[in-house]
């Protein structure tokens, strides 16, 4: 008996050890230089907020959208703030996204099924990580409301287009960000129905292009796309497709892209987003790679006000991208 007893624990301090080791690890890719960068970028973001809590471009558009990803960018490590100033302005931001919700009996949240997506992703996270779920109950209806509306508004194909309408088409872009979402939503302990997963997954495929091995952004389109490529293989690793064909074959695909189209400024914010988190899932050394390097283009594309843009523009959905990217490997 007390041979088996040292044999369990040993073994739990063994578990223990290799944990510590793997955060370790961590800790060290997320380098000094990125962490100053994420902060300056935090701080960048405090500095834009409205008074009533949201983010947006030019004081008015997309404010759900924005919102959401500075909501996402203040919680370190996927978790709530605990300090002072960003607490009081992720309360806040959370505030704006809960009385949005409120007002939109539909469940929709934004005007466009991008900025649906991405608040669906941070009300996700809000109720994985609420310490109070009673508190806590606008969070979940307004999540179980967007999580509906996604399901409903699913196309035939499988896909998801820019409005909430099943016979509105579908492109793999939207999709993706769809599948970011609902990857989140089952994170949070929140099931799926498995049909909407596999038409989902079905939307990829049909996307598929075998002379690339890229996906594109629509089945019918002639070339892949990058960003379509990166979105749909995070789709396919998260739910379950990782030893797929058309899997392996996008892996193969974003794995030898030329640094050219790796370091491109067009939509680059928008296409790493995507990368981070499919690289992300599918981890060992693949993950290692894209994100050493994505985590030092990042620093160096920093501007010296904390922000991150394109064009010499200061971009509050760029620079919540560019933070939430560089969070990745914390996680």
């Amino acid at each position: 008996m007390r041979h088996r007893l040292g044999f369990r624990l040993t073994m739990v301090i063994g578990l223990m050890a290799f944990a510590a080791l793997a955060e370790d690890a961590k800790a060290q890719e997320l380098t000094k230089a990125a962490k100053d960068a994420m902060a300056k970028g935090r701080a960048f973001l405090l500095s834009r907020q409205g008074k009533d809590g949201s983010w947006s471009r030019d004081g008015m558009n997309y404010r759900v959208a924005y919102t959401a990803m500075g909501v996402m960018a203040l919680m370190p490590g996927g978790k709530p703030p605990v300090k002072a100033p960003d607490v009081d302005a992720w309360k806040r931001g959370k505030a704006f996204l809960l009385n949005h919700a409120k007002a939109r009996k539909d469940g929709y949240l934004g005007n466009v099924m991008y900025e649906h997506g991405l608040a669906t992703m941070a009300l996700a996270k809000l109720w994985q990580t609420s310490t109070d779920k009673a508190a806590d109950k606008d969070v979940q209806i307004a999540l179980k409301a967007a999580v509906d509306l996604i399901i409903k508004a699913q196309n035939a194909g499988g896909g998801w287009r820019y409005q909430p309408t099943p016979n509105a088409g579908q492109d793999t872009s939207v999709t993706a960000m769809i599948a970011m979402a609902l990857g989140a939503v089952v994170d949070a302990g929140i099931e799926i129905p498995a049909d909407t997963v596999k038409k989902m997954i079905a939307c990829f495929n049909a996307a598929y292009d075998s002379g690339t091995g890229g996906l594109c952004y629509t089945p019918f389109a002639k070339r892949p796309s990058i960003a379509c490529s990166y979105g749909g293989l995070m789709g396919l690793l998260y739910f379950g497709e990782k030893d797929s064909k058309v899997a392996k074959a996008v892996m193969t695909y974003v794995r030898n892209l030329p640094n050219a189209q790796f370091q491109a400024t067009g939509h680059y914010f928008y296409v790493h987003h995507y990368a981070a988190r499919a690289m992300h899932k599918a981890g060992g050394k693949d993950a290692l790679t894209y994100y050493r390097k994505i985590r030092d283009a990042l620093v160096k594309k920093q501007n010296e006000d904390g922000s991150w843009g394109t064009r010499g523009k200061r971009d509050v959905r760029h620079t919540a991208s560019a933070v939430l990217i560089l969070e990745t490997h914390s996680k």
